[in-house]
C-alpha cells in the first residue's frame, strides 16, 4: 500500500509539473508572438504623439508671425521618446528614433518622414522663419517653449509686365503662351536680402496668363541664369542664399514675399 501512495504522489507531482511546464511554454509562446504587436503599437502611439507635437510647434509658430513682432507665445512640448535636433542652419526640427514601424504622418504638409540605416526613423519639419535657439537636441522629456518673434521684412512686388504669345520654360504653366514678369531686386530693397556680402542680386518672378483659373496660386522664382529656384504658393517657404523667404500674399499683380526671425527658448 505504501508503495502505491508513493507512486501515486510522482505521478501527482510530474502531473503538475508537466502542467506548469505546457503553461508556462504556451504563455511564452503567445508573448513571443504577441510582442511584436504590442511593441508595435507603443512605437505607432510614441510616434502619433511625436507628430502632435511637431505640428503644435508649427501651428504656434504661425500664429505667432501673425502678429506684429516683439510677441511671445509659450506652450509645452512632449517627447516619449528618441531626440530632436535643432538646426538654425536649416531653421528645421529634426526627430529620430529606431523602430520598425513603417509610419506615414498623413494629413500633414509640414512633417516628412525619411529612413535610414539600422531601422532608423526620422521626421522633419522645416519652418518658414529664421530660427535661433542655442539648443542643438532636445531629450525626451516634457518641455516649456518659448518663441519670441524678433523681427520681419516684408518684400512687396506689384509692378509686373504682361507677355503675350510668349514661351517660358521650367516656370510656371500657361496654356495661352501669356505670362506676368517681375523681379526681387536687392539694390531696390535696399538689403542683402540672401546676406552674400552685397544687394546686387535679381530673381525674376513668372506668373501665368490672367485670363486662366486659379493663375495667382503659384508665383515661379529664378535665379541667375534662369535658373528655376521655386514654385510656390501662399504659406510656402523657400530660400534666397541662406535666407529662409515666406510667401505671404499672392494675388492678381501683387505678391508680397516675408521674412521672419523668430528666437527658441526651450525650459
Amino acid at each position: 500500500m505504501r508503495l502505491f501512495r508513493d507512486r501515486r504522489a510522482v505521478y501527482i507531482v510530474t502531473g503538475a509539473l508537466l502542467t506548469t511546464f505546457v503553461v508556462t511554454a504556451g504563455s511564452l509562446l503567445t508573448f513571443a508572438l504577441i510582442a511584436p504587436e504590442i511593441e508595435k503599437r507603443k512605437d505607432e502611439n510614441n510616434l502619433d504623439i511625436v507628430k502632435g507635437s511637431l505640428e503644435d510647434f508649427n501651428t504656434q509658430l504661425r500664429e505667432l508671425i501673425g502678429e506684429e513682432p516683439n510677441k511671445t507665445t509659450i506652450f509645452t512640448m512632449y517627447l516619449p521618446d528618441g531626440d530632436v535636433s535643432v538646426s538654425p542652419q536649416g531653421d528645421s526640427l529634426s526627430y529620430r528614433t529606431r523602430t520598425k514601424v513603417r509610419y506615414n504622418p498623413g494629413g500633414t504638409s509640414w512633417i516628412t518622414v525619411r529612413w535610414g540605416a539600422r531601422d532608423t526613423l526620422t521626421m522633419d519639419t522645416t519652418l518658414p522663419v529664421d530660427l535661433v535657439s542655442n539648443y542643438e537636441d532636445i531629450k525626451p522629456g516634457r518641455y516649456t517653449v518659448l518663441l519670441n518673434f524678433e523681427e520681419e521684412r516684408r518684400y512687396t512686388v506689384n509692378d509686373w509686365t504682361l507677355h503675350k504669345n510668349t514661351t517660358f520654360l521650367a516656370t510656371v504653366s500657361s496654356t495661352t503662351s501669356n505670362y506676368y514678369t517681375s523681379s526681387l531686386n536687392e539694390s531696390k530693397e535696399g538689403f542683402d536680402i540672401n546676406l552674400d556680402g552685397d544687394q546686387d542680386d535679381v530673381w525674376k518672378l513668372y506668373l501665368s496668363d490672367p485670363n486662366e483659373d486659379y493663375i495667382f496660386d503659384t508665383v515661379a522664382v529664378h535665379g541667375s541664369g534662369n535658373t528655376l529656384l521655386a514654385m510656390v504658393t501662399e504659406g510656402d517657404t523657400f530660400e534666397l542664399g541662406s535666407t529662409p523667404i515666406m510667401v505671404y500674399r499672392v494675388r492678381e499683380r501683387y505678391v508680397v514675399f516675408r521674412y521672419a526671425r523668430v528666437r527658441m527658448v526651450v525650459k
